[in-house]
């Protein structure tokens, strides 16, 4: 099967995009959408290094993929404090396990 990069990150990047505007819209806490693309972005480079890479276990595991969420919350909103932080963490994940 053929896997194209391109078209890997684009759908990612849609995804995450469409993801990070929920979130966005049902915590309450507004995100510019730069912030939204370029966090969007960052995920969708590692869902594509991740399928390249796949027999890598250090790429490939859950802390990998928990480490990238968070760094997706971070780099699309404005973190305040811990508290923050884990319900935009929280309502994205639930969010994109909805999806």
């Amino acid at each position: 099967m053929v896997v194209y990069a391109d078209l890997l990150f684009f759908e990612n990047l849609l995804a995450n995009c469409f993801i990070l505007k929920l979130t966005s819209v049902m915590s309450g806490f507004p995100s510019r959408l730069w912030r939204i693309l370029l966090s969007s972005s960052v995920g969708a480079l590692y869902a594509v290094f991740a399928v390249i890479y796949w027999s890598n276990p250090l790429i490939a595991s859950m802390p990998a993929k928990i480490l990238f969420s968070m760094l997706m919350v971070l780099i699309s909103f404005r973190v305040k404090s811990a508290a923050d932080f884990l319900r935009r963490w929280g309502i994205m994940l639930l969010v994109a396990f909805m999806l």
